[in-house]
């Protein structure tokens, strides 16, 4: 007789997670279709030109979540999968060497000018601390669910 264990591994909880674009309201989004150069006719050209730009925006605070809760766990091979989720967004143009560092801080500053163009965040640094607040909050859930305590910081 096979002895089939389940995954015991902790999963996120996504809902529970306050992801910084859950603050956008669709009248916010109108302002910023009426403020666009040129600006567009309505609301529904707007959302179905930017689409896919949000859908990927939250994918990537799901990944940034995701990170933050495998770091959380201190499991190596969560956290490097996690990395490598990450990462698979990230957009090389200039060609340059891949480095874990330089692709988390891409990630990183891209998330952050979609906060930018999206009103989520007033500018650069705020939204880099709000992807920061998004991973410890990941990371604590984490701990949490493993019975540990402490935290503050991924």
């Amino acid at each position: 007789m096979e002895n089939h264990m389940a995954d015991e591994s902790p999963k996120i909880d996504y809902d529970s997670i306050d992801f910084p674009s859950d603050k956008l309201t669709l009248k916010q989004l109108h302002a910023l279709a009426v403020a666009d150069d040129p600006p567009y006719g309505d609301l529904e050209a707007f959302l179905t030109d930017q689409a896919l730009v949000l859908v990927v925006m939250h994918h990537q605070e799901k990944l940034f979540a995701q990170f933050g809760f495998a770091k959380g766990t201190g499991d190596h091979r969560m956290i490097q999968h996690a990395m490598r989720a990450l990462h698979e967004v990230w957009d090389n143009p200039t060609g340059s060497q891949y480095s874990e560092a330089l692709a988390t801080k891409d990630c990183t500053d891209k998330l952050a000018r979609d906060y930018q163009r999206f009103g989520v965040a007033d500018g650069l640094e705020t939204a880099r601390q709000m992807i920061r607040r998004l991973e410890d909050q990941a990371a604590d859930q984490a701990r949490a669910r493993l019975g540990r305590t402490g935290g503050g910081g991924s």
